[in-house]
């Protein structure tokens, strides 16, 4: 780009210094000259831009804290983890369309009888101001179905029959996160308490996630 530039002056100057046009020549002539110069530096320059444009992925991070677990013995681990605690994998980022693998051991100390449920009472944010979101899902025996706001996107969960009966299980996983990135910025943050049946609190963990869309950067200068 800067040589683009440097060159189109230099012609430039030299055309202006010295005119090649023969005396009774309208200098229309000189004009349309150095149009074309500007014109092709112009063309060089955007070429240039787009030869230097980089995308940047789009990202997701998590992190999570758990403040009480009544109902099971829990543990997750995830590759490329950045944080643990003693129920695993407490801090990690990955991108959309990449896979995310690791294992799970969970032991469920009783039956998760119809009626269970959880409440989800978050904020999400892409700009200033947070927007509230509460959600109220029970855990067994119908499905769980909620429009995300901002992003105006529909889920549908589909959430085991009843009871959720008292095991243990250790489960290697490798899944590969949908390549479909938010259309915008987005920041979660709150609070999931799970109750069991009669409305006994079971678990308390917090939640605050990032993520973001692709983006492209342009490198101007580089060795």
């Amino acid at each position: 780009f800067t040589r683009a530039i440097l060159n189109t002056r230099s012609s430039e100057v030299e055309h202006s210094s010295f005119p090649d046009r023969p005396l009774g020549t309208p200098r229309s002539a000189g004009k349309s000259t150095k149009m074309r110069a500007w014109t092709a530096a112009l063309a060089a320059a955007a070429a240039a831009l787009a030869a230097l444009a980089t995308p940047a992925a789009a990202t997701i991070s998590v992190t999570r804290s758990i403040n009480q677990l009544d109902m099971a013995d829990f543990k997750v681990q995830i590759d490329g983890c950045t944080k643990n605690d003693k129920y695993g994998c407490a801090r990690f980022s990955t991108e959309w369309g990449k896979n995310i693998s690791g294992s799970v051991h969970a032991e469920l100390k009783k039956d998760i009888e119809a009626g269970a449920h959880f409440i989800a009472s978050m904020h999400l944010k892409t700009g200033i101001f947070p927007v509230p979101f509460h959600l109220r899902c029970n855990l067994c025996g119908q499905p769980c179905g909620f429009k995300l706001p901002l992003i105006e996107k529909d889920f549908n969960i589909e959430m085991p029959p009843c009871p959720i009966k008292a095991d243990s299980i250790d489960k290697a996983f490798n899944e590969k996160i949908p390549m479909d990135p938010v259309p915008l910025d987005l920041g979660v943050d709150g609070i999931v308490n799970v109750y069991d049946h009669e409305g006994r609190e079971l678990a308390a963990v917090h939640v605050n996630a990032r993520c973001s869309r692709p983006r492209t950067h342009y490198f101007l200068f580089q060795k």
